[in-house]
């Protein structure tokens, strides 16, 4: 409940951190389940969220919550790729993600990157 309020709150952060502690003690705890997603989503971290909305959907497949989660989800993350506007405080959040930084700082996608860059008819050879 304690994350429920501090997500009201708008401290993500922290409630972020009591889910977790939540979810080390029962993971397959839908409630906390869903509060992460919602965590993911608030924040922009969509591509998270729809990850925890569907393991939630995993334990309790007629959640409407879960299933409505998804739904917003896959909204949101189809109208960021058609505008086409750059998010600055979602690309922010990315870069400072350490899951991103690893990848970033594999040789290979190092490469892959800088081929891109360089050309970006080269993307499309990347993504065979």
């Amino acid at each position: 409940n304690r994350a429920a309020c501090y997500m009201k709150l708008g401290e993500y952060g922290m409630a972020l951190k009591d889910v977790d502690q939540c979810l080390e003690i029962e993971p397959k705890f839908v409630k906390g389940i869903t509060r992460k997603a919602h965590i993911y989503f608030w924040t922009k971290e969509y591509h998270k969220a729809l990850q925890w909305y569907e393991l939630g959907l995993q334990e309790e497949p007629n959640n409407e919550e879960l299933r409505n989660g998804v739904e917003r989800t896959v909204a949101k993350i189809e109208e960021a790729q058609q505008s086409g506007q750059v998010d600055e405080d979602r690309v922010r959040k990315a870069m400072a993600d350490p899951e991103i930084q690893n990848i970033l700082q594999d040789p290979v996608m190092q490469s892959v990157l800088k081929d891109c860059g360089e050309n970006p008819a080269a993307a499309n050879k990347h993504l065979q």
